[in-house]
Parts: structure tokens; C-alpha cells; sequence
């Protein structure tokens, strides 16, 4: 028997720190393949449509023309500020090493 899946539509927002719902963050390949946390960073948050379960706010189903795509949040607080911390310290040496292509 399939169990019937409710979903409500929500707004999340975009941020440098990822997709942030009920103070929880989100993120996935896509949104990092399309530097959607560098874009917040850098040009600003904004808010987008997502999907989500009552009964289960670990994931998110984000809106694309092209596809629907689940977004988990696998990260407590004290692994997300490490993942952030680190891609912050790999950004660092990576415009160090290149900072003549950026002149």
C-alpha cells in the first residue's frame, strides 16, 4: 500500500549559508553547481518557492523549470559550521593562489 504524502508550499530563503527554512539550512548538488550560495553572498538573499512534508522537515523539494530536485538537511549545527568554516578557509587559498587572474 503507498502511503498518501502531503506537501505545503512554503518560501525559503536563499542565502550564502544555504536555503534556510524554520531556522534550518538546505542544500544540494544543483544549488551548488549553480553557486546559488556564492550568488547570496555576493548579489544578495532572496526567496524562493519550496515543497515540504509536515511530518518531515528534513527535506525540501525546490521548484526548477527544468526539474524537481530534494534537498536534505543531513547537518547539525556543529557539522554545518565546520562545512562552512572550511569552505571559507578553501576559498581563501584558492584567490590567493589565483589572484593574478582576478586583476
Amino acid at each position: 500500500m503507498v502511503e498518501e504524502q502531503n506537501y505545503q508550499i512554503e518560501k525559503g530563503l536563499v542565502t550564502p549559508r544555504g536555503i534556510e527554512f524554520r531556522k534550518s539550512f538546505y542544500t544540494s548538488p544543483s544549488c551548488i553547481e549553480h553557486k546559488w550560495f556564492e550568488l547570496a553572498e555576493r548579489a544578495g538573499e532572496w526567496i524562493i518557492p519550496i515543497a515540504v512534508q509536515p511530518s518531515n522537515q528534513n527535506e525540501i523539494i525546490l521548484f526548477d523549470i527544468a526539474k524537481i530536485s530534494l534537498n536534505q538537511n543531513p547537518y547539525n549545527i556543529e557539522d554545518r559550521e565546520k562545512y562552512f568554516q572550511k569552505m571559507q578557509e578553501l576559498k581563501s587559498v584558492y584567490f590567493s593562489q589565483n589572484s593574478r587572474r582576478f586583476k
